[in-house]
């Protein structure tokens, strides 16, 4: 094939993605008369005559759009998560500590530390991170924890 064919070639590819895109195009814009059509056919019958909350002006939640989806499919990123679960284990060892029945031991601060760890790599920002424990600073982290 010579180079000459190819480029023909090329420029009726090139023409019919065009005209491919402007059909889409075309569809979109008379899909959108349709429906703006029956919008209005259905505002002459008074179809939002009736509707609850008519002259009032809307509750628009605050915040980004991505929180409020995430917020209504009570889904939590992970960070978040670990750091409930750090809170959790903090007040487990901190009512255990109080109740004098078993010392909080160094395995369970330093697992308790490790979590922490992984949550001061996870959080989104340095400004979210938190400090070591200890069984001596336990009563006071916590407070930074909830």
């Amino acid at each position: 094939m010579t180079s000459k064919q190819e480029d023909n070639d090329r420029s009726k590819e090139r023409t019919g993605n065009a005209e491919a895109a402007q059909q889409v195009f075309y569809s979109a814009r008379n899909h959108e008369k349709v429906m703006d059509s029956i919008v209005d056919e259905f505002a002459k019958k008074g179809g939002f005559d009736d509707l609850p909350g008519k002259g009032k002006p809307l509750k628009l939640k605050e915040g980004d759009v991505l929180s409020h989806v995430m917020h209504e499919a009570r889904i939590m990123p992970p960070w978040l998560e670990l750091q409930r679960e750090i809170a959790k284990e903090m007040r487990r060892l901190l009512a255990k500590q109080e109740a004098g029945r078993d010392l909080v031991s160094d395995q369970e601060i330093e697992a308790l530390n490790d979590q922490i760890r992984q949550f001061n790599r996870s959080v989104p920002s340095s400004l979210l991170q938190k400090g070591l424990v200890s069984s001596a600073n336990l009563a006071v982290q916590i407070e930074k924890w909830e």
